[in-house]
């Protein structure tokens, strides 16, 4: 009898993992929505580095539903650097090879993406505010670091925006593209869009990938996971907003929900206005606070379009690199980049 921590037989039988040099190393959970394993792919390229994927599968009638709407829409999201990506082989998604013909459906439906090294913004949170609360005097979340998750999360609605619908394969093994601003605003036509539906209330459904020489040098590449909640109907959208709440498209949704990500990074107090809130908070940047209030506003006609929130902060990004840029706050010594990386490694890569 196997272990709920390991995967069970029938799933290694069709799996054949020896055989296609798949090694298990770790049960990472489950519940209504199916069950996950971590794998480790040996000898995966030419330098010789394994890599580490995840399978996630059904186990009833409610997974399965959810595993398939998660497959649909990371087909129509392949090659996005910003969301959570599908293992592909070929030209289609990474399958069993073995599967008996009267195997139930629930045991041959499979979601198989890469495995994000760097753990959820749920947890980077609460270390970020067990290491700020450690002591007197201790720094809470960089700016820089603000803006370059809140640039991480632009790019993701920019993914769900503009959603390119690559045929699986089309890209080199591990290729992504980064999200661009498209010509246009997404307009009210919405067969092109998806909202998300689970990333203001749901930290864990962000996760930081790896590090790399461009946009990600300091603060790794933050995607979004778990699409078991999406939609990209119309109606739907509209139907999971709260009263007073509005939005004509779905991104729209989706920038209300990133600018709810970012407040709670910073802290958001909804009852204060900016002046008490900065009368206690000596250090964030004004800019983030106003950006983010506009992106959250009930009221879609007072947020930013995708195209100019992704212009925002990638201008920012660009014109505050360092202590210099922050003047008058209390921790400006932070934004230097040895700074951020120490800090990163205290929050992100310490256990």
């Amino acid at each position: 009898m196997t272990s709920p921590e390991t995967p069970p037989e029938w799933f290694t039988d069709i799996w054949q993992l020896e055989e296609r040099g798949f090694a298990f190393e770790k049960y990472l959970g489950g519940g209504l929505r199916g069950k996950a394993w971590r794998f480790r792919e040996v000898a995966h390229n030419e330098q010789d580095r394994s890599r580490r994927f995840v399978i996630k599968y059904t186990h009833n009638a409610g997974s399965l539903v959810s595993v398939e709407k998660e497959i649909r829409f990371a087909k129509r999201l392949y090659g996005q650097a910003h969301i959570a990506q599908l293992i592909v082989d070929g030209s289609g998604p990474r399958e069993p090879l073995n599967i008996p013909k009267d195997t139930l459906k629930e045991q041959r439906t499979f979601l198989v993406s890469e495995y994000l090294v760097n753990g959820e913004l749920q947890r980077f949170q609460s270390k970020a505010n067990e290491r700020r609360f450690s002591g007197r005097n201790v720094n809470p979340i960089p700016n820089r670091v603000l803006w370059f998750i809140f640039k991480c999360l632009a790019r993701a609605v920019l993914a769900l925006a503009y959603v390119p619908n690559r045929p699986l394969g089309s890209l080199a093994d591990g290729q992504t593209v980064l999200e661009a601003p498209g010509f246009f605003e997404p307009a009210t036509a919405t067969h092109y869009q998806i909202y998300h539906a689970d990333l203001k209330n749901h930290l864990g459904n962000l996760m930081f990938g790896e590090y790399d020489a461009g946009e990600h040098y300091l603060v790794p590449v933050l995607k979004a996971i778990d699409f078991s909640e999406a939609t990209d109907t119309y109606d739907e959208f509209i139907s999971r907003f709260g009263e007073g709440i509005t939005g004509d498209t779905l991104t729209q949704g989706n920038i209300r929900d990133i600018g709810i990500v970012i407040q709670s990074l910073y802290g958001h107090s909804s009852v204060d206005t900016p002046a008490k809130f900065f009368k206690y908070n000596k250090n964030l940047d004004e800019e983030i606070y106003y950006l983010a209030t506009r992106c959250a506003d009930p009221d879609h006609t007072k947020r930013p379009g995708v195209n100019e929130l992704y212009n925002t902060v990638h201008n920012a990004t660009l014109r505050k690199t360092g202590p210099e840029h922050f003047p008058g706050k209390r921790f400006a010594q932070w934004e230097s980049d040895n700074k951020i990386r120490e800090f990163m490694n205290d929050v992100l890569h310490t256990p």
